[in-house]
């Protein structure tokens, strides 16, 4: 039967994991269950040697402003939450730079090329406090692909909902030049974004994967909510997305 942590054996994890050795810990415990232990209470260091741990702002998501709405609304619709780890990858660097700035991240971005695609990017971080604030405010969880709710806030909704678009929506002009705007995601949050952007048609489901569903604006209504959301103040927008001329 494993034995339990103790409060005073956590606090000296959290106090000095990343900053001695493992070996020199004064734990009655094996290396690799302090190694376990520190990733389950996001504790971030070397694995083997714990010589160096990278700075993050755990509070990043605990307030409701424009940066962390927007910031939410991308990993809301493009993250991946897996136990105490946040993630995000996608091919635009820049948006994966910005990530790394607001969290205040001394970690460095990754890349990788698989065959016959772009390029990708990504920043994972384990921190459980990001973790647990991304649940309680943003509703954003492991299971969000077939899961998420819309955020528990009362403000600064506009840059969430940009937030998602530039995580997994597109705005961008056919080939008739007709701008066509809009995001994907499960039923209840396109419901959410529909309501705010006051979109009044059809949420379609998709017909690969029946938990995804998505809304589109075109025409007029879409160039009216394009200059509509341009206005509104967020850290990052890509250019790709909203550069429409």
């Amino acid at each position: 039967m494993s034995r339990q942590w103790s409060e005073e054996e956590d606090n000296q994890i959290k106090e000095k994991y990343g900053k001695i050795k493992i070996s020199e810990f004064s734990l009655d415990r094996t290396n690799r269950a302090i190694q376990c232990r520190a990733s389950l209470l996001g504790v971030v260091g070397d694995m083997v040697t714990a010589k160096r741990i990278h700075s993050i702002n755990e509070r990043a998501f605990r307030g409701v402003n424009n940066e962390s709405a927007y910031w939410a609304g991308v990993l809301a619709s493009d993250g991946t939450i897996y136990q105490n780890r946040v993630s995000l990858e996608c091919v635009d660097k820049d948006l994966v730079e910005g990530l790394r700035s607001f969290l205040g991240y001394s970690g460095k971005i990754g890349s990788r090329t698989r065959e016959g695609r772009k390029t990708s990017y990504y920043i994972k971080v384990n921190n459980i406090n990001i973790v647990e604030d991304l649940k309680r405010i943003w509703n954003i969880t492991s299971q969000k692909s077939k899961t998420l709710q819309p955020p528990k806030i009362n403000k600064c909704i506009k840059p969430f909902i940009i937030g998602c678009i530039d995580g997994d929506g597109w705005v961008y002009r056919n080939n008739r030049g007709r701008l066509l705007l809009g995001c994907c995601g499960t039923h209840s949050l396109m419901e959410w974004v529909s309501k705010h952007l006051d979109y009044k048609n059809k949420i379609y489901q998709n017909s690969k994967c029946k938990h995804v569903y998505k809304i589109e604006f075109s025409g007029r209504f879409a160039e009216d909510k394009l200059k509509e959301l341009l206005t509104i103040k967020t850290p990052h927008k890509l250019k790709r997305k909203w550069e429409q001329e």
